[in-house]
């Protein structure tokens, strides 16, 4: 939190997100200390490695780097939109406990499906 702004700020639950405090005596030594330790071509290294690993097809794979190079603040929202995955009360967190837990997908789906349409509905405004 500044001086000039009433609450902290917090990541949008990315490990990857790196923030310079306002008052740092060196910010771009902090910069490079940063590239240092954490190579940009290592990062897009891993993140190439992801995609191969989700996409099942040439369209996944484009969809997926898609996504990758045109990120914007607007799916900071979206992040936990249904719940975290340790929230097992909510639509995405309870899928992942009931599907951990051995239950049936469908059945799990479908038990959450309710609540997260609600919960779309409500963001939609319909």
């Amino acid at each position: 939190m500044g001086d000039d702004v009433d609450d902290y700020v917090f990541a949008p639950g990315v490990a990857d997100a790196i923030f310079i405090p306002r008052n740092a005596a060196y910010p771009l030594g902090l910069i490079a200390l940063d590239n240092f330790l954490f190579p940009l071509e290592d990062y897009y290294e891993a993140m190439e490695d992801m995609i191969r690993d989700r996409a099942y097809d040439r369209t996944s794979y484009q969809v997926f780097q898609r996504a990758f190079a045109e990120v914007n603040g607007d799916a900071a929202y979206y992040h936990n939109f249904l719940g975290a995955w340790y929230e097992n009360q909510t639509p995405y967190g309870g899928v992942i406990e009931g599907i951990k837990g051995g239950g049936v997908a469908s059945t799990i789906v479908n038990e959450f499906k309710p609540q997260g349409q609600a919960m779309i509905d409500e963001y939609l405004k319909q």
